[in-house]
């Protein structure tokens, strides 16, 4: 209860605040300070204590803008696709990382064998190397940009959806250069 009334008596104090420094206003600003916090003091329990009126409205429902299920009957088709890498001999993987290499198959093995996770898990437990193999898919007769990093790790895009999916399995690391670090 104090919580709820202390913000609304912060909301009020930013408002009045604002219309205080509002050229529109009758320029409250020369209000004495005392006189500027009983009135803000007042609208704030006005506002508190008031009772509702009219009808309240339920929230709105998020809309789910597309879902992915990937499964091993899942109809997988492999569009277009390139091996992207960075040129930094410097890199410890430079070497590992020119040689590796995807096919279709191999990618379409991956998508279909790979669980979604929370991209704080990509974050945190998996290494972004500097190859990937990269192009659009079709799954289910939905296209997806996708990402097969080295990393053991997948990133399929459509629309304003981005999912993530754990590629380190035993069956799926003979794929990749390096595991994550979450031990699946």
């Amino acid at each position: 209860m104090k919580k709820a009334r202390l913000m609304c008596y912060c909301a009020v104090l930013i408002a009045y605040t604002i219309s205080c420094n509002s050229p529109a206003t009758n320029n409250k600003a020369d209000e004495p300070i005392a006189q500027q916090a009983d009135t803000i003091r007042q609208v704030a329990d006005t506002a508190h204590t008031a009772p509702v009126t009219g009808s309240v409205q339920p929230a709105p429902v998020a809309k789910v803008i597309d879902t992915l299920t990937l499964t091993r009957n899942s109809d997988i088709h492999i569009i277009q696709m390139e091996k992207t890498a960075w040129e930094d001999s410097a890199d410890s993987y430079f070497s590992r990382c020119a040689k590796w290499k995807l096919d279709a198959n191999q990618v379409i093995d991956i998508l279909k064998n790979s669980p979604q996770m929370g991209a704080h898990i990509l974050h945190y437990a998996f290494s972004q190397l500097h190859c990937s193999m990269e192009g659009t898919v079709a799954i289910d007769n939905k296209e997806y940009k996708f990402e097969v990093n080295a990393g053991s790790y997948v990133i399929l895009r459509n629309n304003d959806t981005t999912y993530y999916l754990d590629a380190d399995r035993k069956p799926l690391r003979k794929y990749f250069l390096e595991e994550s670090d979450h031990g699946q």
